[in-house]
């Protein structure tokens, strides 16, 4: 093509491509717009980790084979874009001080380049047809097809790896997207969750702290006959020693001082549903001595009544502790308990997992602070996926909460390995008190910052930042900060 594809034309094009395109006819065409809208003399498209098996290639105008381009492609730029997991732009390799030193920069004098990361692999257009440097325009276009891009290959990724998922029988069979991973520890828990969920029987949770035990305890709930029926989760350490039997059974009126209504209790609140009972260990003897009858028939009392009452409930139980070990805890409880056992393993164990864990923690961390969500670059995931985890899927949620924040607070385009916290800690995550001090003062900042960059307008930065107007007049208020209303 000797003219440009103008703007308006791209975005026709692109509107075209659907997730659910083969992307074995997707990839060339994309490239073909990416040229044409350009005036690229050189363009690639690679899905995989490395250039041997790229999907499409273009040369001055035409389809070219791999052979043809390898040596005239730049290593350097792709390694840079993938570690930075950012649009890469340069006028000039030759001068640029990141790429200057490159064999292939040298020896074909490359100058113009774009390269953007893309899920699993890379994006590059090089040299120009035309006189001057890639503009401000192509850039923007750049980014326009990456964005439109990535959802089709995530999609394709999936479908391709759905082969090798060991935890694909199992999903197909159980409601588990919380429960995430393809590994095959996971693939093992899902496999026992499929035995015992339907089966309505009591069963003991064990795994580190930190692995998602309450998760795990959600999806057996989900699956098993009560799915509809409430799910009650309680931390057991907790649970207030003069209060722990009202807690768990409920309580008469007037049966402790200042108790006036009736109490219904954690029991009567799971009514034909199940009760989560986190950190079991935890319970003092006389607490065990009240669930091991509960468990046996169902039948319980109310602190300051006679008559007992009859309960249809699952119980859940976890721990972190070996019970068999226990010796606060009662043999015949432990038992009763882990006649269904099922053992969750820590991140250390599933680190084939991290890749997977990393996106999706970080996109939930940045809906609940209310921020943008920033990629994670290839690099940062490596670098995550070398980490012991001691604190487990809670400490790698902690991590990429704080390097969300960093990254922001930076201005930075995605997640890279220096925002990550340094250091391989061996302890548990800092105190939450800390962690919500570092966040609102974040926020109070960034909110502030677009507050001022709106000239004070509440209603200009409302929509910059993406707010409903009267949140951020509960925020501003709520820091006594002052500023224009009106519109």
């Amino acid at each position: 093509m000797n003219a440009e594809l103008s703007e308006l034309e791209l975005y026709r094009s692109m509107m075209q491509l659907a997730p659910d395109d083969d992307p074995d006819k997707v990839l060339p065409r994309v490239l073909q717009l990416a040229v044409a809208a350009t005036s690229a003399r050189l363009g690639f498209l690679a899905t995989g980790d490395s250039l041997a098996s790229p999907e499409a290639f273009w040369i001055e105008g035409h389809p070219a084979n791999p052979e043809a381009l390898r040596e005239r492609v730049s290593t350097t730029v792709l390694r840079v874009a993938r570690e930075e997991g950012e649009l890469v732009v340069t006028h000039d390799a030759q001068v640029d001080p990141r790429f200057r030193g490159g064999t292939s920069v040298r020896r074909h004098r490359i100058e113009q380049v774009l390269c953007a990361p893309l899920p699993g692999g890379v994006f590059y257009l090089q040299g120009r047809t035309r006189p001057g440097p890639f503009a401000a325009a192509h850039v923007a276009m750049m980014r326009g097809l990456v964005r439109q891009l990535g959802p089709l290959l995530v999609a394709h990724r999936q479908r391709r790896q759905a082969g090798d998922d060991p935890t694909r029988p199992f999903r197909e069979r159980l409601t588990a997207d919380a429960l995430l991973g393809r590994s095959e520890a996971i693939a093992q828990v899902l496999a026992r969750v499929a035995q015992v969920a339907p089966l309505d029987v009591s069963v003991l949770i064990t795994g580190p702290s930190g692995a998602g035990k309450t998760l795990l305890a959600r999806v057996i709930h989900d699956n098993g006959r009560r799915s509809l029926a409430r799910f009650v989760s309680v931390n057991c350490a907790s649970l207030r020693p003069d209060r722990l039997h009202a807690d768990l059974f409920g309580a008469a009126p007037g049966a402790y001082t200042g108790q006036r209504g009736a109490r219904e209790g954690l029991v009567g609140a799971a009514e034909g549903g199940t009760l989560f009972l986190d950190e079991v260990a935890e319970l003092p003897p006389e607490a065990q001595a009240q669930l091991l009858t509960f468990l046996h028939d169902g039948r319980y009392r109310r602190l300051g009544e006679e008559r007992p009452r009859q309960a249809s409930v699952r119980v859940i139980a976890a721990t972190s502790a070996d019970l068999s070990d226990a010796t606060r805890f009662r043999e015949d409880l432990y038992w009763r308990l882990s006649a269904v056992p099922i053992h969750l393993p820590g991140l250390r164990e599933r680190l084939d997992d991290v890749p997977l864990l990393v996106p999706a923690l970080s996109e939930a961390i940045a809906r609940e602070l209310q921020l943008a969500p920033l990629p994670v670059s290839p690099a940062a995931i490596a670098e995550l996926e070398t980490l012991p985890w001691p604190g487990n899927i809670r400490e790698l949620r902690q991590r990429l909460l704080s390097a969300l924040l960093w990254a922001h607070g930076v201005g930075a385009r995605c997640i890279r390995p220096e925002h990550l916290i340094s250091g391989r800690r061996t302890g548990p995550p800092p105190a939450a008190t800390d962690l919500r001090s570092a966040m609102e003062s974040f926020k109070r900042r960034h909110v502030l910052r677009v507050l001022d960059a709106c000239g004070g307008n509440r209603t200009r930065a409302a929509e910059a930042l993406g707010l409903h107007r009267t949140y951020l007049h509960d925020l501003l208020a709520r820091w006594q900060v002052s500023g224009r209303s009106d519109s």
